[in-house]
């Protein structure tokens, strides 16, 4: 062991991964991620799914769920729209009437569209953090049932607020910034105005989904035939840009030169197969630092401008909220939140709570 001085010890690779996986981390980072998939699944549901519930759902909407009976039982998917249909117990033991009943109840258009109401409600307990752990359940729950009840209106944007929904369940979320917090305050005697701690594993979790996402994005783009590959070539962006069904306005408006399609690709591509790799260096030097925010806000100007300038639904807002598992709690007290729903005496935006992760 090098016992110089001002040498950096060396630590164990083993103790690394387990204190990866088990070392208490700052709850401010889950928390700024509930609130913002909250407030971006409530605006997705709102704007896009809600208006056209009446238009397909119902025995003469556009989408009969009889439709979707056959696929559901083969591919394992639940729906609570359609029964107990792959739901342990209830598929097997719940009488043929009795579930028959229950799929005709769901395709009323008025029962459908309160169970709308309870998803709506759901998801803003959620996003306040009001009984958080049981609100999460029933907004992923019958999220999951109206996505398969309607997936031909789907897009990667749903997959995003699905993938969150789920990660949640079992998650301290509501460990600050929540009414939930301010509840349990109230009711026990306050500690001393420390940072509240959580179970890092659901954080890590979410955060290597974040990682495999871009990682297979750009796997994907690079098939085994190189020659002719879009991508490789540079040529993908141009190709996009020029099509009139995903993009705002048409590229004569604003053409882009070849050389700037071809920057812009091959960027893409480096961004989605050294997102994962960047992410994974620990930032013990300046350098990884640099690298890490970085390739964040690659990711932002990535996004952003798929936002401005594509049609792909809420894609690019879902994503940037799995951004905030990234950031480090201290950062985001810092640089987002000035103010949270309860002060010290000192008046900082702190939960004066001790290391619980209860949510």
């Amino acid at each position: 062991m090098n016992t110089s001085p001002g040498a950096v010890p060396r630590r164990n690779p083993w103790r690394l991964l387990y204190d990866f996986w088990t070392r208490p981390i700052r709850a401010e980072p889950l928390a700024l991620f509930r609130i913002l998939i909250g407030v971006v699944t409530l605006l997705s549901l709102l704007t896009s799914l809600g208006p056209r519930l009446p238009l397909d759902l119902g025995p003469d909407g556009l989408c009969p769920g009889r439709a979707m009976d056959g696929w559901q039982k083969r591919s394992g998917r639940f729906c609570l729209l359609r029964g107990p249909v792959n739901l342990p117990l209830l598929d097997e033991f719940l009488p043929a009437e009795s579930a028959q009943e229950w799929r005709t109840w769901c395709d009323a258009p008025r029962n459908a569209a309160w169970l709308f109401g309870v998803l709506v409600a759901a998801v803003v307990c959620m996003t306040f953090g009001l009984g958080t752990r049981i609100s999460t359940v029933v907004a992923w729950a019958l999220f999951v049932s109206f996505n398969q009840r309607l997936p031909w209106v789907q897009n990667g944007g749903d997959s995003m607020m699905r993938c969150a929904l789920f990660y949640l369940l079992f998650a301290p979320a509501g460990a600050v910034w929540s009414l939930d917090s301010v509840l349990r305050r109230r009711r026990d005697a306050p500690g001393a105005a420390i940072p509240v701690l959580i179970a890092p594993w659901p954080v890590r979790l979410m955060q290597i989904q974040l990682a495999l996402v871009y990682l297979f994005t750009g796997i994907s783009k690079i098939p085994d035939g190189l020659l002719g590959n879009d991508w490789v070539s540079g040529e993908a962006v141009y190709w996009v840009l020029n099509d009139m069904s995903l993009n705002r306005w048409p590229y004569y408006w604003l053409p882009a030169p070849m050389l700037v399609c071809r920057f812009l690709s091959w960027g893409t591509l480096a961004f989605e197969l050294g997102f994962a790799f960047v992410m994974a260096m620990p930032p013990r030097s300046r350098f990884v630092s640099v690298m890490r925010s970085g390739m964040l806000l690659t990711g932002v100007a990535l996004h952003l401008g798929i936002l401005v300038h594509t049609e792909v639904g809420w894609f690019s807002p879902a994503t940037l909220c799995w951004y905030a598992l990234l950031l480090s709690g201290e950062k985001v007290r810092k640089c987002i939140f000035r103010w949270t729903f309860s002060r010290d005496p000192k008046g900082s935006a702190w939960e004066t709570r001790s290391p619980s992760g209860r949510g």
